[in-house]
């Protein structure tokens, strides 16, 4: 007998919620990132509405148009001096976007560390979080190194 759509939905979430009861350490893994991950956007968007503010401009970063500013932030806000001194591709391997042209961390096995949490946090793919756990090391480096250069300042 065919599922209704709410039934495949609900066997998912429950494949899902047993997979991580199945991996506690991927778990803990995911859980702690999504948090570093949330303070890496707070620092972004603060960053961002500084740079605006600075050129007399007031924009809502809360939505995707603000978001996609970020490149133009990026290359006019960087050098040294500036608070917001990252090489390009450091910036990509931590925020590219699927819809950047320019981003080459948009594919399976070398997601970009924006992409893997929107792969975790709207689709919770057990794919990403095992990608998240396989390059643990390399993710949090970047998550770290971004943070610690606000520190810095």
């Amino acid at each position: 007998m065919p599922r209704t759509k709410n039934e495949i939905k609900l066997a998912k979430i429950k494949k899902i919620q047993e997979y991580l009861n199945d991996n506690p350490e991927k778990r803990e893994v995911k859980d702690r990132f999504i948090e570093q991950f949330i303070i890496c956007e707070m620092l972004c968007k603060d960053t961002m509405l500084d740079y605006w503010h600075d050129k007399g401009k007031k924009i809502d970063i809360s939505d995707t148009e603000g978001i996609k500013l970020l490149p133009d932030v990026i290359k006019n806000s960087q050098g040294p001096g500036t608070d917001y001194d990252f090489a390009e591709d450091f910036l990509l391997r931590l925020f590219g976007g699927k819809d950047n042209r320019n981003n080459p961390y948009k594919t399976k096995g070398c997601y970009s560390v924006k992409l893997l949490r929107d792969n975790i946090t709207h689709k919770l793919l057990i794919t990403a979080i095992d990608e998240l756990y396989e390059r643990r090391d390399e993710i949090f480096g970047l998550v770290d190194t971004y943070q610690a250069r606000f520190q810095q300042i």
